[in-house]
């Protein structure tokens, strides 16, 4: 089921499901994270983050919408 564009959703997405949805491979996600160019992971447990999939969606709205400029 993909997600893309509903902003009135609000649910909590783990990292295969932002990698398929994105296309990033993991040490893109992370590196895009440390230069503040990706939404932050939200810590769920002591040893599990995910991502809201409306800060997801944002995120590949605004890349299409860059290379429509370019």
């Amino acid at each position: 089921m993909r997600h893309i564009l509903d902003p009135q959703q609000n649910r909590l997405i783990r990292k295969p499901e932002v990698l398929s949805i994105t296309g990033l491979t993991s040490s893109s996600l992370y590196r895009l994270m440390e230069q503040g160019d990706f939404p932050q992971s939200i810590s769920i447990s002591e040893r599990s983050v995910a991502w809201n999939v409306s800060d997801i969606d944002r995120w590949v709205e605004t890349r299409i919408n860059l290379s429509e400029i370019a």
